[in-house]
């Protein structure tokens, strides 16, 4: 939820750059899914993966989790929980950190 706002942000500012921006819903309430995307107006695309799936694949074990994808599909970074930068959140306009 802290998320949602920035990444909305990032997703329309890098969207012509060819970055994408793909939410994962562990939500098994299908109500608290669509308010939570209806609330922050989420403008990325959304998977819902209420078996967990997808999370068993990439190892998550903290929510929320950050990935950075390359085009060939490689993880090149992944963060546990909120990431944070010097005690400060990380602007997800920084592209220093997301690997650019």
């Amino acid at each position: 939820m802290e998320e949602a706002p920035s990444l909305n942000e990032f997703a329309k500012t890098f969207k012509n750059a060819g970055v994408v921006v793909l939410g994962v819903s562990v939500d098994r309430n299908e109500q608290m899914y669509q308010n939570f995307v209806k609330h922050f107006g989420v403008s990325y695309p959304i998977a819902r993966d209420p078996e967990e799936n997808l999370s068993y694949r990439y190892g998550t074990y903290k929510i929320p989790e950050s990935y950075i994808i390359d085009r060939n599909g490689k993880v090149v970074r992944k963060y546990a929980g909120l990431p944070e930068r010097d005690g400060q959140a990380i602007s997800w306009m920084d592209p220093s950190w997301w690997g650019s």
